[in-house]
């Protein structure tokens, strides 16, 4: 199973169409063409000019764009921006930490600026907290889709093919033949077997563990108990839970809280 597109669909509430569109992006886009494909959506959509900053040696590599534009009462408006492309990193304190540090004198001398980190994946909690009393604005992979519903990868490809057509090859070009993506969507589908199997098995451990005879006594209750440590977009994580038997009151409420998705799951495979 394709585990990042299956986590990508339940962490999307089972928005198929939404997680295929994230997933394209991370796949489609390498790190310099993820930070070209932010740096359009800035333009076109929120009407900055950005420069794309490639030395990595000046004194602002950290910032990989700035922009300025004049808001709608004619005030000059800066914004600087680091973009990270990947599918399962979660960014730390220490990320955030760096950039503030990084871009400390622009903020100091130009106080309005707008500083944005841009990733396709997560920020994790401390992060979050730290970026807000600094006034960072983080945005992750579901502000990614929001981006991606303003100014689609088509909407790229025709821009990239009439701004800088020589470049056109280097990104979009492979993508017309083999089509990986749409490979990588059916081979998620053709693992149904595959899951079903293990679901069934995950019924039949419960059985024997519960000296039970008729299948049907199982409840989805049972079954949501026992997969409540683990997320069902991993299969191995399922294999895994086969063998572990003991939840405590805290891991039990969890259940409530994924009830619907993992009830999707048991309805369509068990």
């Amino acid at each position: 199973m394709n585990s990042e597109l299956a986590k990508l669909i339940y962490d999307l509430k089972w928005d198929e169409k939404s997680a295929f569109n994230v997933y394209n992006i991370r796949k489609k886009l390498t790190a310099s063409w993820f930070e070209y494909y932010i740096a359009f959506y800035f333009e076109k959509i929120l009407w900055y000019k950005i420069k794309i900053t490639n030395n990595v040696y000046n004194a602002d590599w950290w910032i990989d764009l700035k922009g300025i534009r004049k808001n709608k009462d004619w005030i000059t408006e800066y914004c600087i921006i680091q973009c990270k492309k990947h599918s399962s990193t979660s960014f730390g304190i220490n990320y955030i930490r760096e950039f503030v540090g990084a871009i400390y004198h622009i903020l100091l001398n130009f106080p309005a600026t707008k500083a944005y980190y841009i990733t396709t994946s997560v920020f994790s909690e401390p992060a979050i907290k730290y970026a807000e009393k600094e006034c960072i604005s983080l945005k992750n992979y579901k502000n990614i889709l929001n981006i991606y519903n303003q100014y689609s990868l088509i909407d790229f490809e025709k821009d990239i093919i009439e701004l800088i057509p020589e470049k056109y090859n280097t990104i979009f070009n492979k993508w017309k033949k083999i089509k990986e993506s749409k490979w990588q969507w059916k081979l998620f589908y053709s693992q149904e077997d595959e899951l079903l199997t293990t679901l069934k098995e995950i019924r039949y451990k419960l059985m024997k563990k519960l000296h039970i005879i008729e299948k049907n006594e199982i409840t989805n209750d049972k079954i949501l108990e026992y997969l409540s440590i683990k997320r069902p977009h991993n299969l191995e994580a399922l294999k895994n839970s086969l063998y572990e038997w003991e939840f405590n009151k805290e891991e039990i409420s969890k259940t409530i809280n994924y009830a619907d998705e993992y009830l999707k799951w048991i309805i369509l495979y068990i």
